[in-house]
């Protein structure tokens, strides 16, 4: 099963290895007026990813208080564990035995789905591209806890462009909803471009080239990431087409921010601006207004918006000073791909833009300028659903036919299982060894040293994997929370101390990690005690 959990929507596609048929599988909630499909996130899992992809949780033995807590308004922080917890309640609607809220799988009665269901053999999630460890042992958590596998080797990961490629790779033979039957791989002389923009990021992916009967390989695929989409142009119309002209809007105290510059991705400044609009509820009531006339903005001039009537906006306006920084900051990313893979624009021959960001007419009209000599293929939104997710989860489905494309050795070695592994050594005190003599002892325990000799020597130089301690910096939790008595006791001092080239243990340190990783996977379905297998064999299709 492919499920793709964006910022705001939510799509999910079940692929059957043995006949190569997909269902699209939907969420359906039983009202009075009758039955309503649902591709939306409830509004507390909106834009959750930054925060599970900096910390992870844990259940304090001092204060019995979950920690960390996160900054979704200024004045209501709550515990990361809610979002994990909300994630798990979600997912578990695929099992939902309530009779207002249910799933289905287009193309199989219920009888089927629920066998498909119990049979299923792995689960595919989307992730960012350089996605963390964190975030994929938070994730992880939400599938185990809600049912749907019981391994954690049977959750994988796959970035939303690769998805795409997939997906555009084994196109259908006809657009039947829900009996889709695979083709065969496409072959294309050019290169494949994905443009995945959605409401936080734009992800890129390429491949030079792609030949029928020849396996995609990992390596062969190059991947940028521009932290800015959907939700950053939001802000951009408020900061830079309705805020300086309407009176209306003065007391929102925008004035005593840090504003973000137009087009940049400025992560700080934009969780402190989005943390400001959502505490209260004229920002609030100012976000849905501007995301409910967004797309007429795309197109045309739009006459007024909510609490100010007099308020025009122009789309040559929003074009210049909000999507035109946008789209130089995608021209950059885009040359330095190119350059990453040895490619000319001219050498593009296919370009498939994806995503709600992604349908904006004006974008694909500048890749057709940018690509001339390609091929563009744009998703088109529509209200009240959001179809564009639908190739993401289908693609992320289809992984059992390309294994090849998984990033094996983050599956198997998370930074968190080797920083384990690291902690268990026999190391005394009074030891000093080089690197190669700590890596070959951690190889008699089984590791893979040679895969993750990086990971491993950072750890070794005094890095810790992401989420173990949240960052500061980052504004996604509170200050007190991110700078409590055990995320200091993990940060006094480094694991080891290095002497020319040798390092020496610190009992107390790994004491400490020891404990912390212990705690956390008190609370978990996972265990860290051994390498995660890869049960992903391509299938034979019948």
């Amino acid at each position: 099963m492919g499920i793709d959990i964006g910022t705001t929507a939510l799509a999910a596609s079940l692929f059957n290895a043995e006949t190569g048929k997909q269902f699209a599988i939907v969420w359906v909630k039983n009202t009075p007026q009758g039955q309503l499909s649902l591709a939306f996130l409830p509004s507390g899992l909106h834009s959750f990813k930054p925060y599970l992809n900096s910390a992870i949780p844990y259940l304090s033995p001092i204060t019995q208080q979950w920690e960390p807590l996160m900054v979704r308004s200024p004045s209501q922080p709550s515990p990361l564990i809610q979002v994990q917890h909300r994630l798990t309640t979600l997912l578990a609607t695929l099992r939902s035995a309530d009779p207002n809220l249910s799933c289905t799988a287009e193309g199989l009665d219920d009888l089927a789905f629920q066998s498909a269901l119990q049979q299923l053999a792995g689960v595919v999630i989307n992730q960012p591209v350089g996605a963390s460890d964190a975030y994929r042992f938070n994730m992880r958590e939400a599938v185990l806890a809600a049912g749907l596998v019981h391994q954690s080797e049977n959750i994988f990961f796959m970035e939303e462009g690769v998805a795409v490629l997939l997906a555009e790779l084994h196109q259908p033979r006809a657009p039947t909803a829900g009996d889709t039957v695979l083709l065969a791989s496409l072959t294309l002389s050019g290169g494949l471009l994905v443009v995945s923009a959605g409401a936080t990021t734009t992800e890129l992916a390429l491949v030079q080239s792609v030949q029928a009967g020849v396996d995609l390989t990992r390596a062969a695929v190059q991947q940028r990431r521009l932290p800015y989409a959907g939700t950053a142009i939001d802000q951009d119309i408020i900061c830079q087409l309705i805020y300086p002209k309407a009176g209306d809007w003065d007391d929102l105290s925008l004035g005593n921010l840090d504003l973000p510059l137009p087009g940049e991705p400025d992560l700080d400044a934009r969780y402190a601006l989005q943390q400001h609009l959502e505490s209260s509820i004229k920002g609030q009531k100012l976000l849905n207004a501007v995301r409910d006339m967004k797309p007429m903005l795309c197109q045309q001039d739009v006459g007024a918006i909510a609490d100010s009537p007099q308020t025009i906006l122009k789309y040559e306006d929003f074009y210049s000073w909000v999507l035109s920084p946008y789209l130089q900051q995608l021209n950059r990313e885009l040359n330095l791909l190119l350059s990453q893979s040895g490619m000319t624009a001219d050498q593009i021959q296919r370009v498939v833009c994806t995503g709600g960001t992604g349908s904006i007419p004006a974008i694909a009209h500048w890749l057709r300028q940018k690509f001339s000599q390609a091929q563009i293929v744009q998703d088109v939104s529509h209200s009240n659903s959001t179809p564009t997710r639908d190739r993401v989860a289908q693609g992320l489905a289809l992984l059992p036919r390309s294994p090849q494309l998984l990033d094996r050795t983050r599956h198997q070695y998370s930074d968190y299982f080797l920083l384990q592994e690291l902690l268990k050594l026999p190391i005394q005190a009074n030891e000093t060894l080089s690197a190669n003599q700590i890596l070959q002892r951690l190889e008699q325990q089984g590791a893979d040293v040679t895969a993750c000799k990086s990971t491993l020597v950072g750890f070794l130089d005094g890095q810790l994997p992401i989420g173990l301690i949240p960052l500061t910096a980052t504004r996604l939790f509170t200050l007190e929370s991110s700078q409590n008595a055990d995320y200091q006791a993990l940060s006094a001092a480094p694991l080891f101390s290095r002497h020319d080239r040798h390092y020496q243990l610190n009992p107390q340190q790994r004491d400490r990690l020891w404990h912390h990783l212990q705690t956390i996977l008190a609370q978990t379905h996972q265990t860290l005690e051994a390498p995660l297998t890869v049960g992903l064999q391509e299938p034979r299709i019948l």
